[in-house]
């Protein structure tokens, strides 16, 4: 090896060392500099732990209720509650919401808002076909300090009460439930949706005149009444099973809050109903859960030929699913029944608990 080649050699392996080492500083700079800038926020390790990591998990996938445990609650038995808007022993069918002003009581310095929109409605079948759970609304959660005599706009959202018959659009969506006031900028959950166009857009079919099965677009039974409900006649099945898919949405932010969890907004996204269908249109579907009550709104049932199920009829044989922000339950048809109604989403409810 000659000089000159012995020095350019000598030469890279220093530039290269320099790299490596420019690299190691960058590494260990960037790093306590993240470490710093996490020292700084404004949040807990729990709120930090949403907000990076169960949040956006809970956004592409709101049915995985064992994430639904990281919102914040009061410790049971410190807290005075009230449903507000919600109380009217008249409202048999559990649509109709409510506006009205809160004061915050002598004594409450910290308060938990919790919101659920109203859901949405399913449609009537006809034929051979049918029409899913309507889809559920979305809920949101707000912990902050507040002051005795502070009033507060509180609206439950009402669900449309309308029972659709045969080729009549149907599928209405939930109306808001929002909470305004000192403190809090924007903050609802909206009602669930309405057609099921809409449900396919969410669920990533390349089609949506049809409810199929993710990329499916020429799988499925076909749409009718402009998404209302759809028809077995001259169509497949979906070629798979159509799991829960995230609807409506959750917004706000706190802004009075000190340290810990400031302007921290938890939620889950209002959800689709799943649905599973063969050739023969026999198969089953499921409503989906809806927080703070779980047991009562993830109702599954099966479908088979020659049983006709009417969504308004149905609520007494499987239960009206009274319950905030539920979806109308569904109705499947068979040999041509053509005089059967949908169903209505059930109202949205506002929660309060106060220490």
């Amino acid at each position: 090896m000659d000089v000159l080649t012995y020095s350019a050699y000598n030469e890279n392996r220093r530039v290269e060392a320099a790299i490596t080492q420019s690299a190691t500083d960058l590494a260990t700079a960037c790093s306590a500099t993240a470490a710093a800038q996490t020292a700084s926020l404004p949040y807990s390790d729990d709120a930090i732990c949403w907000l990076k990591c169960v949040e956006p998990c809970l956004i592409r996938c709101p049915h995985h209720t064992a994430l639904w445990t990281k919102i914040p609650t009061f410790a049971p038995g410190s807290y005075t509650e009230v449903d507000v808007c919600t109380t009217d022993s008249e409202d048999t069918e559990f649509n109709c919401g409510k506006c009205c002003l809160w004061t915050v009581p002598a004594g409450a310095s910290l308060v938990r808002f919790q919101l659920w929109g109203a859901g949405g409605g399913s449609g009537s079948g006809c034929c051979c076909g049918g029409s899913p759970f309507g889809s559920t609304g979305a809920y949101a959660s707000a912990i902050m300090k507040v002051t005795p005599g502070c009033q507060y706009t509180i609206c439950a959202g009402c669900a449309a009460a309308c029972w659709p018959v045969q080729s009549h659009c149907g599928r209405y969506n939930g109306c808001p439930s929002f909470v305004q006031g000192f403190g809090l900028e924007n903050f609802c959950a909206d009602g669930g949706g309405g057609l099921m166009n809409q449900w396919m857009g969410m669920w990533h079919n390349c089609g949506a005149c049809r409810l199929g099965h993710y990329g499916c677009a020429c799988c499925g039974p076909c749409f009718c009444n402009r998404g209302s409900d759809y028809c077995f006649v001259s169509s497949q099945p979906p070629c798979g099973h159509i799991l829960f898919s995230a609807g409506a949405m959750y917004y706000g932010q706190i802004t009075n809050n000190a340290a810990d969890e400031a302007n921290t907004v938890y939620g889950i996204r209002g959800m689709w109903p799943s649905f599973c269908a063969d050739g023969n249109h026999y198969g089953h579907q499921c409503h989906p859960p809806i927080y703070g009550f779980e047991a009562e709104s993830l109702q599954c049932c099966c479908f088979t030929g020659g049983t006709t199920i009417c969504g308004y009829q149905c609520r007494a044989a499987c239960g009206k699913l009274k319950v905030p922000g539920a979806g109308g339950h569904f109705t499947v048809t068979y040999g041509g029944s053509n005089n059967l109604y949908g169903d209505a989403g059930k109202k949205g409810m506002v929660r309060i608990q106060y220490i």
